[in-house]
Order: C-alpha cells, then sequence, then structure tokens
C-alpha cells in the first residue's frame, strides 16, 4: 500500500524480527534471589555475548517466584528488568551487574 511505498522511497525496509526466549530453572534448589542469580551470572554473561557475536540483540530478564505461604495460598510473582540493547562491544558483564541490582531492588 501506500505506507510501503513510503517507506521504501525513504530506503526504510522491514525487518524480520525473531524474539527467543530462554528459560533457566532453579535445578540447584537455591534458597535466596541472590544466590540463584550469583549461580547463574556466567551462564547468562556467556549465552549474550554468544549471541550478539553475529548481530546487535536487545534482551531482558525476567525472575519469576512462587511464594508458599502458611496461612495463605501460594502467589506467584514476577519481575522483569527494561529492554536493553547489547553490541558486539558492549561490557555484557556490567550490564548483568546492573540488571541484577534492579531485580533484587523490586
Amino acid at each position: 500500500g501506500e505506507y510501503r511505498e513510503l517507506c521504501e522511497l525513504f530506503g526504510v525496509f522491514r525487518l524480520d524480527r525473531t524474539v527467543v526466549w530462554y528459560y533457566r530453572g532453579n535445578t540447584e534448589n537455591c534458597v535466596s534471589y541472590s544466590a540463584f542469580l550469583d549461580s547463574i551470572k556466567l551462564e547468562l554473561i556467556e549465552k549474550i555475548n554468544y549471541c550478539v557475536r553475529n548481530n546487535p540483540i536487545k534482551y531482558n530478564l525476567k525472575l519469576e517466584s512462587v511464594y508458599a505461604h502458611r496461612e495463605l495460598p501460594v502467589e506467584d510473582r514476577a519481575f522483569k528488568t527494561m529492554s536493553r540493547e547489547v553490541y558486539i562491544h558492549s561490557d555484557v558483564s556490567a550490564m548483568v551487574d546492573e540488571d541484577f541490582a534492579a531485580l533484587m531492588t523490586e
């Protein structure tokens, strides 16, 4: 349509986007958020660095948990970081540290 023709006129083309989800469970049965995050930090940094080798990426982290209360029913909670752009030259370790700190403040 007209929108597509206008975009092509200015050299703007639609890129195919793909969302990839990675899930990491608490297989070590860590009892605290900080222990869990520490246990996955190097694995996460390696995964992000691997993904960014060919193209810049955007990522965000989501921490999900289930609380069991004595008097109350089980409660699901989720904490999420803002989406961030990562490039081949990015300091991924520092970015992950900042994201972990943001998750811990929630």
